[in-house]
């Protein structure tokens, strides 16, 4: 799946990749039959002819086998993140701005911090949003995300200091830059092993990280759903324009 992720864009595209498991059947018949023995025997003595039948206890045995495989089929549903165009306020001390797209986040101060709307206004809820992933397959997947490329002008190596900042690679806060990435269950026990339900590094000023979100997914229809929420450190030195990042999840069959 390819995901993106906007700031101060409109923009938005969802592809959708499906692995197959070709699902196999195999029946395998073995019967084994055991013929009956039929004897006639001539008595001389006694001057008649005397028929006889005997037959052997015979079983017929058969054995049958089955060979079941399963699809991998990840969907992403909500496919676009659009954080509003602001920047940094002149009274902030910490040298970057901090964006959460968790919505569950609006109550706490620390979520969303130095970053103030173009509108003026220091608003959290208007840089909300979501990734939400379902398995529509019919086996548990393992599910991993990972930055694959960036619609940010000037972008040459992959990492937060490039996509965040711009051509000029933020020269005094830089190293400030960060993408974070966690996942929620959408669903009642979607995830049942291994999920990454705290923000870690998805890319850093220097490097992007493979993240595994869940190891095992569930397909269950009622259980089978996962949000990614995202946070970012925007250095306060970043160059004007938009920035953007794609997040390809990868789905494996368990």
């Amino acid at each position: 799946m390819l995901d993106t992720i906007y700031l101060n864009s409109k923009r938005g595209s969802m592809d959708i990749s499906n692995k197959t498991i070709t699902a196999l059947v195999a029946i395998a018949l073995i019967i084994t039959i055991l013929g009956t023995v039929t004897s006639i025997t001539r008595i001389d003595a006694m001057g008649y002819l005397s028929g006889g039948v005997t037959g052997a206890v015979t079983e017929g045995t058969g054995t049958a086998s089955i060979s079941v495989s399963g699809t991998t089929a990840l969907v992403v549903n909500a496919s676009q993140i659009t954080i509003y165009s602001g920047y940094y306020p002149i009274l902030c001390i910490s040298g970057f701005s901090r964006i959460d797209t968790d919505a569950k986040e609006d109550d706490n101060p620390k979520a969303t911090s130095c970053w103030v709307n173009q509108s003026g206004v220091d608003n959290q809820s208007r840089n909300k949003g979501a990734h939400r992933i379902a398995n529509n397959g019919t086996t548990v997947i393992q599910v991993k995300a990972a930055i694959t490329s960036s619609s940010t002008s000037g972008v040459t190596t992959l990492n937060a200091t490039s996509i965040l900042c711009g051509p000029a690679n933020c020269p005094h806060r830089g190293d400030n830059a960060k993408i974070r990435i966690k996942a929620i269950n959408d669903e009642s026990s979607s995830c049942t092993q291994a999920l990454q339900n705290t923000y870690t590094d998805l890319a850093d000023p220097s490097s992007t990280t493979n993240v595994t979100l869940c190891n095992r997914l569930e397909y269950d229809d009622a259980n089978d759903e996962l949000n990614t929420t995202f946070i970012m450190h925007v250095p306060k030195d970043a160059d004007q324009g938009n920035k953007g990042f794609t997040v390809t999840y990868y789905a494996t069959a368990q």
